[in-house]
């Protein structure tokens, strides 16, 4: 019993340190923003960072060299180590560390005092003195063990603290024994402090944009670097080359900062650029910056504010001059359009692949009212030089080749069935058959709402829609003429509605009564499958839809049972342009009843306008049918 505790207790105790591990883990992997970059990113929804804080990740990349030589203009001091190397009549090397009153002691040549002096100049002063006292000497002087000096580095930095390093160091290796600035510290007001009153202020975005270090400030011991909080920001997104939040300093203007952010790049839409503000810590503003020819001088007289956000948008992605090629061709994919160019310029007969049809191929144009022209002709003509058949081709043309063999035809099955997905399907081949190969229907198929789609009656759908549209504008167009006031604000509206035609896609959808597969095996609405259709079948419908007419149309829970009048009611009654008497109710099927007696599962309410009778008739008629249509397709 004691062997079987101390098991479970040693399991514990390991699924506590598994827990602990990965909750660090995690911990540690979490992106972190300052609350800088966290404001941008909200605004933005682009992760961007301050910039130049993440040269400082890396310490061991400024670490103080030791061995080098020092520069001329080094300036001695105590610590440091003096090597004196003769050589000629006789041999003699000297190490003499300089102390702390700045002096060095030379047997014959007595105390020589080198502190504060430059490397250069104490290289100078032991010559002459040597060359005094011995004759025919060669001398050389170099510096051994350099000094170390103590600083201070206080302020936004992420070590602050006192600090021992080489003489030879500079700010950037001062800045780096300390961790660097914090996001929150400035990297362009970085101060050092030097005796009670000398002070200079150093700007680290020169090196940091384009490499100039400007002086090499080395440090002295007792020198203080102090980094204080962070200026005025600004961000920069989108096409730019280096999107990032950038420190402000003085009056920067947009040129500035776009110049900052590496200018921008091809894809770049310069003729707007927008800028977020905060303005007077209320509210915030939003304005474009339309840019005119003279762009630079008009970027250079937009000062920047605290916090602003500027965007730079993309280009259009989309390429006007081209033209594709796809089918049975050897070289399929998008051509440049040439002015004036024809079919015969990118299709010959060498590039057909040897299935290729040469009777019959097409040509997909998108129209500019946004719908889809199928022109057909035959390869085999174009290539015998029938003029009619080398059209010439306009942007974004798909010139398509079909194969001479039999079509593969592909259906898609959606929804409710056990293996739902596209199948490749046999000629002749029917719904039941393919229903059956999906391995049936699941237990939630909500059969009586299947919807069945067409490629062709899509497209047939499509072309009846857009003749009804042209030839009711064409008749509303003709009644404007000695139409009265009330007739004009008819014709009016059914213009709006005709408008809104334009914009509805036809679902190309087959009215058919899906059942039980026993009993839908063979009956009349066992359609044959055609390459592209498409069956959805849905989980049971949960709401009723009520459109038209009524003073709150939309979608109403179904209540089993429940009779036309308590949707009705549900939807606030009839409004008063409601024209009950031709009230009707589309099935999910889509079949279509007048006021039955009660409602089903996913049944559409259809309420339709009622045109006044003592305007003209036949400007109600067309109204009418255009208001019916409209109505019809929504219910889709």
């Amino acid at each position: 019993m004691a062997k079987l505790t101390k098991i479970l207790m040693m399991g514990f105790l390991f699924l506590i340190m598994v827990c602990c591990l990965s909750n660090t883990i995690n911990a540690g992997n979490r992106e972190t923003f300052s609350p800088i970059e966290r404001l941008f990113f909200d605004e933005s929804k682009e992760a961007l960072q301050q910039f130049g804080y993440k040269i400082f990740e890396d310490a061991a990349g400024f670490v103080a060299p030791t061995d080098i030589a020092v520069e001329p203009d080094y300036l001695l001091g105590s610590g440091d180590e003096v090597v004196i190397s003769l050589w000629g009549l006789f041999e003699k090397e000297y190490r003499e560390t300089i102390d702390r009153d700045g002096n060095i002691f030379l047997p014959k040549l007595g105390k020589i005092t080198l502190g504060r002096r430059t490397f250069s100049q104490a290289k100078k002063d032991l010559k002459e003195r040597f060359d005094h006292y011995y004759k025919n000497i060669r001398i050389s002087i170099t510096l051994g063990k350099i000094r170390t000096i103590k600083i201070f580095i206080v302020g936004e930095v992420k070590r602050p603290g006192s600090y021992r390093m080489s003489a030879l160091s500079n700010l950037f290796h001062g800045l780096y024994l300390a961790g660097g600035p914090t996001k929150m510290g400035s990297l362009r007001n970085i101060r050092v402090m030097r005796g009670r009153r000398k002070e200079t202020s150093f700007d680290l975005y020169p090196f940091l944009v384009s490499g100039d270090a400007g002086e090499d400030f080395h440090l002295s011991s007792g020198d203080t670097i102090f980094v204080p909080p962070i200026g005025p920001v600004a961000a920069i997104c989108g096409n730019v080359k280096r999107p990032a939040i950038y420190e402000l300093k003085g009056k920067t203007s947009l040129k500035d900062l776009i110049d900052i952010a590496g200018g921008f790049l091809p894809s770049a839409e310069i003729s707007r650029i927008q800028i977020e503000r905060i303005e007077n810590f209320q509210k915030k503003v939003l304005f474009d910056v339309e840019l005119s020819a003279r762009i630079s001088q008009r970027l250079a007289d937009i000062l920047l504010k605290d916090s602003d956000l500027v965007k730079v948008f993309s280009i259009e992605k989309r390429i006007y001059n081209r033209i594709s090629l796809e089918g049975m061709v050897k070289h399929p994919g998008d051509y440049q359009l040439k002015p004036s160019m024809r079919l015969r310029e990118i299709l010959t007969p060498e590039e057909l692949l040897p299935e290729a049809s040469l009777s019959k191929a097409e040509i997909v144009r998108l129209k500019e009212n946004g719908l889809t022209e199928i022109i057909g002709f035959s390869p085999e003509k174009l290539f015998k030089g029938e003029k009619q058949e080398n059209i010439i081709l306009k942007r974004w043309d798909r010139v398509i080749i079909r194969s001479a063999w039999e079509q593969v035809s592909n259906v898609d099955l959606k929804g409710e069935v056990k293996f739902p997905g596209q199948y490749t399907i046999r000629r002749g081949e029917k719904c039941s058959s393919l229903i059956e190969r999906a391995g049936g229907y699941t237990s939630e198929a909500f059969l009586p709402g299947a919807v069945f789609t067409r490629e062709s009656v899509k497209e047939k759908e499509r072309r009846d829609l857009e003749e009804f549209i042209q030839r009711q504008g064409t008749i509303l167009e003709k009644r404007k003429k000695g139409a009265t006031d009330e007739e004009k604000r008819l014709i009016a509206e059914g213009e709006t509605l005709l408008e809104e035609l334009t914009k509805k896609v036809p679902l190309g959808r087959i009215v058919f009564h899906l059942g039980p597969l026993k009993k839908f095996k063979g009956s009349p609405d066992d359609l044959i499958l055609k390459d592209g259709d498409t069956l959805d079948i849905p989980k049971p419908l949960a709401a009723v839809s009520i459109l038209g007419e009524v003073n709150n149309p939309g979608a109403i829970c179904y209540q089993e049972g429940k009779g036309l009048n308590y949707y009705l009611e549900k939807a606030g009654g009839f409004s008063k342009h409601a024209d009950k008497k031709y009230l009707y109710v589309i099935r999910p099927d889509g079949t279509a009843t007048a006021k039955p007696p009660l409602i089903g599962r996913g049944d559409a309410i259809i309420v339709p306008q009622m045109i006044k009778t003592r305007i003209g008739k036949v400007v109600k008629d067309i109204i009418q049918m255009i208001y019916q249509v409209s109505v019809g397709i929504s219910s889709f």
